[in-house]
């Protein structure tokens, strides 16, 4: 009995330190023992409770950081700043880029019309009077003096008929055949059909800036060329080996021209047949009942997202991204306009248009925000962008420009060629418009023109205004010492990279 006794008695005190541990508080503070007994004190009250959390947080984080985390989390912080402070700066600079392209975009149906009636007349009348001038026997002074102004008139009249002419071709192409074709294929087929149209719409824009400048500088040579009048002043003294030889020169150029206006106007009617075909897969979209399609071309625009962001991109990359996007919301503007006049006007157009135009600025500026972010470039280079672009367009105003053939210098920069858009315009409108009476489109014609003289008047003041502070500055400063100020280093950086320019990775 006795084993069995001490065994109670072992499980009797095991008991005992049980209960008293379970009554003991971890969380009250320690007590001075009384007698032989160490009893630990319950919580006197809340805030005890709440004063030791604190202590025990502090205890575990309060660490005193050292240079490289302050640096660290200071560069983290001013990324998360710049990260929000980039979508408003992208904002003015694709405003500003959609105003250039609206202006280069209205010069085709304003002044551009203008100068070539007035081109046109001019010419005629120094025709009939050219008689009358071998007979007075001008000074060759005065036949040098207008040796400008004739480039710039035989270069608006190739304008304007690389316009007709290729909004004649697109009216003889059937819409409505294209629609229902497109509308019977599948939506995977009419996506891929998307996807192709826009990669060659960006490669047509390539090439067009290329060959309209070609054309361009072939046809003022060959107008400088010929108004020397050499060739027929060499044959009329005798034919001699160096006329023949300047005959043989001009017959190449004029050769040369021919080639670049017919290889032009084979561009510009494939460019603007292709944006016909994207304008009609958009009404498809837009029109069909099924939303695959609709969704498709939405779900396009964040998969841009996937070849943007997480890539390595200089600024001069990120330049020509923002020209992109900006010429691209034009465009989404032009084709609401053009189906606009299709659909008379349809009131659901401006809601499903609403929603890609709102998830292509969403996709602008969440692709700009991160592109920045991971390649540590800070949001005031958008303001460098738009010095240069504002450079460009007073250039253009100071110095008289041969490279007028298709855009202005800075709409060349930012991948702009209105041709075929323009002449898509003047086909999908021409039958409406021809609907209106004669007054009405007067006044059409003059508010374009007095809008469009106000929109390139406000352009130029905010260039000059932009430039005056930065710009001419940029040439007193040689060598390194452009490091010093942001504005003017970056303005050399810039200053000639355009749109389509590959540029190098080291």
């Amino acid at each position: 009995m006795k084993p069995h006794n001490s065994f109670s008695e072992s499980i009797s005190q095991s008991r005992r330190s049980i209960d008293s541990l379970a009554s003991t508080n971890v969380f009250s503070q320690p007590q001075e023992p009384v007698g032989n007994a160490s009893k630990v004190q319950p919580p006197r009250s809340l805030a005890g409770f709440a004063s030791f959390l604190l202590g025990f947080h502090d205890s575990e984080v309060d660490v005193t950081p050292d240079l490289d985390d302050a640096w660290s989390v200071a560069t983290k912080r001013r990324g998360v700043y710049n990260l929000f402070a980039v979508p408003a700066k992208l904002e003015r600079l694709i405003i500003l880029g959609q105003f250039i392209c609206m202006d280069d975009f209205l010069t085709l149906f304003t002044f551009l019309p203008l100068r070539t009636g007035l081109s046109i007349i001019v010419i005629l009348v120094e025709m009939l009077l050219a008689p009358l001038r071998m007979c007075f026997q001008r000074k060759r002074k005065a036949a040098n003096v207008n040796k400008k102004p004739h480039a710039a008139r035989f270069i608006d009249i190739l304008h304007m008929s690389l316009l007709l002419i290729t909004a004649g071709v697109l009216s003889t192409v059937d819409v409505s055949w294209i629609y229902h074709n497109i509308r019977g294929q599948s939506v995977i087929k009419l996506y891929v059909v998307f996807n192709v149209i826009e990669i060659f719409d960006r490669l047509g824009s390539s090439f067009g800036v290329d060959i309209l400048d070609s054309l361009g500088w072939t046809a003022a040579s060959a107008v400088a060329f010929f108004s020397r009048g050499a060739i027929v002043q060499g044959y009329a003294a005798g034919g001699t080996d160096v006329a023949k030889a300047r005959a043989v020169q001009g017959l190449a150029l004029l050769t040369r021209m021919t080639f670049d206006y017919l290889a032009t106007l084979v561009y510009v009617v494939v460019h603007a047949l292709l944006l016909l075909t994207w304008v009609v897969t958009l009404n498809v979209a837009i029109n069909t009942q099924n939303n695959a399609l609709l969704t498709l071309l939405v779900s396009n625009n964040f998969v841009e997202l996937k070849g943007a962001v997480f890539k390595s991109f200089k600024v001069q990359n990120l330049f020509q991204i923002s020209c992109s996007d900006a010429v691209e919301r034009f465009q989404l503007n032009i084709f609401l306009c053009v189906m606009l006049l299709v659909t008379s006007g349809d009131k659901r157009l401006f809601t499903t248009w609403g929603v890609i135009y709102l998830c292509e600025v969403v996709v602008d500026w969440i692709k700009h925000a991160f592109v920045t972010k991971f390649n540590r470039i800070p949001y005031r280079v958008y303001h460098h962008f738009s010095l240069v672009i504002c450079d460009d367009m007073v250039k253009t105003r100071k110095h008289s420009l041969v490279r007028s053939i298709g855009g202005s210098a800075v709409s060349k920069r930012v991948g702009f060629v209105s041709l075929p858009l323009a002449a898509l315009v003047i086909r999908m409108g021409f039958a409406p418009a021809m609907t209106l009476p004669t007054p009405a489109l007067f006044m059409i014609f003059t508010s374009l023109v007095m809008f469009k003289t106000a929109l390139s008047i406000g352009l130029i003041g905010h260039a000059y205004r932009k430039v005056k502070t930065v710009v001419p500055n940029a040439s007193e400063i040689v060598g390194d010492d452009g490091d010093r100020d942001q504005d003017i280093y970056w303005h050399r950086k810039l200053i000639n990279i355009e749109r389509y320019d590959l540029i190098a990775k080291n």
